[in-house]
């Protein structure tokens, strides 16, 4: 019985370990952030440089991650991949973390304040292990490119899962924009942060809100119903 045992558990063993390791492709949120101008900073104090963004990482990123269920997947240098199960919750991620950073470096001097870019798109990712791949990944980093310091940018997708239900920020459209090896354009908007633009900006009808949004809905229904109505009538 032993020597069967024996002889048995290095192909248990070889099956678990082939399963663990087995690619599992899933639908995520994925949120790439970087630092802008992360090189410059690290060619004038490279020590210094990295013990602030790690105090960032720890203090601020790290803990909004866990208060939006969000899971950090890579780190590397100055950039930052991190998945989530919901658009709404990535996006909440990102506005948070961009309109704290501000106040956690409020006491630090100027040229030593980052600032970062995200870029977040919803897609389908493939997870091996602590690893995770694929178009998702590649059209967010892509975005990431297309954000401002400080700023966010998100693919149309993001936008359908969230414009409804986000009423603290709004998006500004950027047009389709190319992404390598993806065959189609990809549909770009700029998150707006600051509430006075959001609220110019949507008395002019140029911004998409949530309250915008639910109004055309509203009235939309309102019209369909009388129609409906006129004709029955």
């Amino acid at each position: 019985m032993l020597c069967a045992i024996a002889g048995v558990a290095p192909l248990g063993m070889a099956w678990l370990i082939s399963n663990m390791s087995t690619p599992e492709r899933q639908l995520a949120a994925i949120v790439i952030a970087d630092v802008a101008g992360y090189a410059r900073l690290v060619e004038v104090d490279a020590d210094g440089t990295q013990g602030h963004f790690g105090d960032l990482a720890e203090n601020i990123i790290k803990p909004l991650l866990k208060q939006h269920n969000g899971r950090l997947i890579d780190a590397k240098d100055d950039t930052l991949l991190s998945t989530f199960t919901s658009a709404v919750a990535a996006v909440n991620f990102a506005v948070d973390v961009q309109r704290t950073l501000p106040i956690h470096q409020g006491d630090w001097p100027s040229d030593q304040r980052m600032r970062l870019r995200l870029g977040i798109n919803l897609g389908d990712v493939i997870v091996k292990g602590d690893s995770v791949t694929g178009d998702g990944v590649k059209v967010a980093a892509a975005l990431l490119e297309l954000a401002d310091p400080g700023g966010i940018v998100v693919a149309g997708n993001v936008l359908e899962q969230v414009r409804r239900r986000l009423d603290h920020v709004a998006f500004e459209d950027m047009g389709p924009r190319e992404v390598e090896n993806m065959p189609d354009p990809v549909p770009v908007y700029r998150v707006l942060l600051d509430p006075s633009v959001i609220e110019e900006e949507a008395d002019g009808g140029k911004i998409l809100t949530g309250r915008r949004i639910a109004l055309a809905l509203m009235v939309l229904v309102l019209f369909a119903g009388a129609a409906l109505w006129k004709l029955r009538g």
